[in-house]
């Protein structure tokens, strides 16, 4: 069950915003996929991030629409065979299958999460459009994924909280599978 609920986060994770900025009221959200919608006040725009000359960030945020809906629909597909399993509907579970689809899960769910935080800054500043980073010294989106200054804050938003819980919950399900198949195997009922 805890596989579904992962895949379900990671999916979620991939129509949500990874990425706020705010200030003065101004709110940039970075979405995975090809485009950022900012928001002042009532006012709320979906540009492309090629087109406002954040090219690198677009590219980063593309792997990571990727990363999170490959992810999450192999977590549901091993929830779905683990789940399965338990309820009877297969007799000989296959423990492999299920194993490597978690597996695979955790490192493409993992390398999004990571990616965020770890490419972000280096793509912003690379990009030919960084203002975010202009008048903040030390500290500003170009070196740091979370972080306030001045008025300013920047960090994580839904879907990269959304993309990490998937995280947390798959490898608390790879564990708990793989105890619970240590325990069959130590009473002599193990499947494989």
């Amino acid at each position: 069950m805890l596989f579904l609920v992962a895949g379900v986060c990671a999916i979620a994770s991939a129509f949500v915003a990874w990425w706020s900025y705010t200030f003065n009221g101004f709110t940039m959200l970075f979405l995975p996929g090809a485009s950022w919608t900012w928001s002042a006040g009532s006012i709320t725009s979906t540009q492309s991030f090629a087109s406002t000359g954040l090219g690198p960030v677009g590219s980063l945020y593309e792997a990571i629409l990727a990363l999170a809906i490959i992810a999450g629909l192999l977590g549901i597909v091993a929830g779905s065979l683990g789940l399965a399993s338990v309820l009877g509907r297969r007799k000989e579970p296959r423990r492999g299958v299920v194993e490597g689809l978690v597996i695979t899960t955790v490192v493409l769910l993992g390398a999004a999460a990571v990616l965020a935080p770890a490419i972000q800054p280096w793509a912003i500043n690379d990009s030919t459009n960084h203002s975010r980073c202009n008048g903040l010294n030390g500290t500003s989106p170009c070196s740091s994924f979370w972080g306030s200054q001045s008025g300013v804050s920047w960090g994580p938003a839904i879907g990269w909280y959304l993309a990490a819980t998937g995280l947390a919950l798959t490898i608390l399900g790879l564990w708990l599978w793989g105890s619970g198949r240590t325990e069959n195997a130590s009473s002599g009922t193990a499947r494989s």
